[in-house]
């Protein structure tokens, strides 16, 4: 905690009354008080007021100093025997009591500045003095300097004469330089703009005619390298040629993709049948294929159908058991989809000739995991895809050493050499495809 201070100025308002003055001093922590007073106290123009202010100070333990030069306010302190100083800094005293006859009382009003005779006769005047020299005031004031370590802390308060200290740091804004200088960055502004609309589109419009005279060259040369030639035939427009050839060797590892059923396949009978006359013989070879609900059956024998006539009539159609025939068939792959009840079948290749099946059965599905050709053509792919770019930096850097300039129009691979590990259809989860081919490109010096 700071100590308290041995000093403690106070300002007072010139509408604070009595009570408000009292409060501030009984308030004060210190025990010498200074109250600086404005020009007119009323409420210290009255004696009673300054007893009540000086029973205050000497009941709360407070010497109490009056700051004014107000000579109406210093013969009431007199009288009290109050200390008064005319500034902060200068020494306090009491001021002397007014004088007059030991038989005459004393007589002080509260508002007045006057002081009554003991004969009650106006004192003769003196024409040529002023208003304020007959009532005993004096026409100057003094100023009221503050002490240093308390001009920050009450620079907000008013001071007590026409005359107070001057707060620097306090100045009235010039409204008028402000509203020049206002307009004046308002005009600036209108100026600029206006400056970057000539500028960015008014004055770069311009209209530019540019004439040049054309020659036409030929530049249509063709060329013919030739590995053979030995130096350069400007007639036959033969220059000398490079080949220069890279063999590049990589593999890709993909995984499997391919499936095939393992399992049994389905097998039954199948009638065949004419449906016309039109040949006298009709012969189904074995492997003929018999197609229903898109499923394959291949027939196991050979079978020969004999058209049958009566008369001038075909009569396949009335009596089909005369032309028909019955073969086996197999499902053409393993599954256990290829069990079919009894349908009708397509013969594939034979438009005059119809199937009847009966039930196909003994069909079991067992996919296993192979190696597809897709697998091996997508490995094949990838290392293509990756050699090529290699290549082609390979070729380049050949032709540098020997100073010549490659003809990127002839760059080529070979037909590349592809083995797998396993093969196409083995089993396996994965397969490793190697690829190895050889690329070429001309270059000329």
């Amino acid at each position: 905690m700071s100590p308290t201070p041995d000093k403690d100025t106070i300002y007072i308002d010139a509408e604070d009354e009595i009570t408000d003055i009292i409060d501030k001093l009984q308030s004060s922590p210190s025990k010498v008080v200074a109250l600086v007073l404005p020009k007119r106290a009323s409420s210290l123009q009255s004696i009673v007021n300054l007893k009540l202010l000086k029973r205050t100070s000497e009941t709360a333990k407070k010497n109490l100093v009056l700051i004014t030069s107000d000579h109406n306010l210093l013969p009431l302190a007199g009288v009290v025997g109050l200390h008064v100083a005319k500034t902060p800094q200068s020494k306090p005293l009491i001021p002397p009591a007014p004088t007059m006859s030991s038989d005459q009382p004393l007589t002080i009003e509260d508002n007045s500045v006057e002081q009554s005779t003991a004969t009650n006769e106006e004192p003769d005047l003196d024409p040529k003095a002023s208003i304020g020299q007959l009532a005993g005031q004096v026409a100057t004031e003094e100023t009221i300097e503050l002490d240093n370590d308390e001009a920050e802390a009450l620079t907000s308060k008013k001071s007590s004469g026409p005359k107070a200290g001057k707060n620097k740091k306090l100045r009235v804004p010039d409204f008028d330089r402000f509203r020049l200088l206002l307009f004046g960055g308002i005009g600036l502004l209108l100026l600029l703009i206006v400056g970057l609309i000539f500028a960015l589109v008014v004055l770069p419009r311009a209209k530019i005619t540019i004439k040049t005279d054309t020659t036409t060259v030929n530049v249509d040369l063709n060329l013919q390298a030739s590995t053979d030639a030995k130096a350069v035939n400007v007639d036959k427009g033969i220059v000398p040629a490079l080949n220069k050839q890279v063999k590049k060797t990589d593999s890709e590892k993909v995984p499997a993709t391919g499936q095939r059923d393992d399992g049994t396949k389905a097998s039954g009978k199948v009638t065949l049948s004419l449906t016309d006359c039109s040949q006298t013989q009709v012969t189904i070879p074995a492997g003929t294929v018999l197609t229903a609900n898109s499923l394959n059956f291949v027939t196991q024998t050979d079978i020969t159908l004999n058209s049958v006539k009566f008369g001038p009539q075909c009569r396949n159609s009335d009596f089909p058991d005369v032309s028909s025939g019955t073969v086996s068939a197999s499902a053409q792959s393993a599954g256990d989809k290829y069990n079919l009840s009894a349908r009708a079948y397509v013969v594939n290749g034979f438009a005059n000739v119809s199937g009847n099946g009966k039930d196909m059965s003994g069909g079991t599905s067992k996919i296993t995991q192979i190696v597809s050709q897709q697998d091996v053509d997508n490995a094949k792919q990838k290392v293509l895809d990756r050699l090529s770019p290699v290549a082609t930096t390979d070729m380049k850097t050949q032709f540098d050493k020997d100073n010549a300039t490659g003809i990127t129009d002839t760059f080529s691979a070979g037909d590349p050499a592809v083995t797998s590990s396993p093969n196409v259809n083995d089993t396996g989860s994965d397969v490793t495809v190697n690829v190895t081919v050889t690329y070429s490109e001309f270059g000329v010096k």
